[in-house]
């Protein structure tokens, strides 16, 4: 006889568990079409939920669409299923699992080029260039296709970071008098960054996005869009 969610908390309860009982294996959950489209997408394996279920963390998730749910955390996999576990909901890989981009130490010669970088930039002739990027963060972000146990979001941070940042900055092709903008597109869709000069400390608020920044929802391009042309146009005398 299947019990609900308060009866199973109930029978825990008076066994000194606080939570419902949990399933042997992921075998034991009916996983959603939405379950295996994620799997397949994230090439997130039955072994591995299995593990998640067995081994790993387990805390009350966000509600989706209104219901309570269970997150099952093991090794860079997060599995979420429903209250009472009677099936799978998603499944994910965590966001920079498995490596880490080192920061870069700030000197207080950095700090002080860098207040006078975004004092500077109330005089839009100053600038060189400004250049908005539109960063999709939807949920589809999480894929890991592009490379074995890297998100797509992670590569996008990656590649701002080390290539568009860090290595401009290295060979001279970029200043302080260069800056930049970040529209996210999904999630929250809001101004990530705003009128940036582009230095050792934007490279670290880059790193900062890497580590915490989380996709989630659906991609509907045209307000990230709009809030990226509002970008463009806020100064019209340098390059762009």
């Amino acid at each position: 006889m299947k019990m609900d969610p308060i009866q199973a908390g109930v029978m825990g309860a008076e066994t000194g568990a606080t939570h419902p009982p949990i399933p042997s294996s992921a075998n034991d959950i009916l996983a959603t079409v939405h379950l295996q489209d994620r799997c397949f997408e994230r090439k997130i394996s039955p072994f591995e939920l299995n593990a998640a279920i067995k081994y790993g963390t387990r805390t009350e998730g966000e509600p989706r669409n209104g219901m309570r749910c269970w997150k099952f955390n093991y090794k860079g996999i997060t599995y979420l299923t429903s209250y009472d576990m009677d099936y799978g909901i998603t499944a994910y890989p965590d966001l920079c699992f498995g490596f880490d981009l080192e920061k870069v130490t700030i000197t207080q010669k950095m700090k002080d080029a860098h207040d006078e970088a975004t004092r500077r930039s109330s005089d839009h002739h100053s600038w060189n260039s400004h250049v908005v990027v539109v960063v999709d963060q939807s949920g589809s972000m999480r894929n890991t296709d592009a490379t074995k146990s890297i998100t797509r979001s992670d590569l996008v941070w990656l590649t701002l970071a080390l290539d568009y940042i860090g290595k401009r900055l290295r060979t001279g092709e970029a200043t302080s008098k260069d800056f930049l903008s970040l529209v996210e597109l999904g999630g929250d869709q809001e101004n990530l960054l705003r009128y940036q000069p582009i230095d050792w400390i934007l490279y670290n608020r880059i790193v900062d996005l890497l580590r915490g920044h989380h996709p989630c929802g659906g991609g509907n391009y045209l307000p990230a869009i709009e809030k990226a042309q509002n970008l463009l146009s806020y100064n019209r005398s340098g390059k762009s």
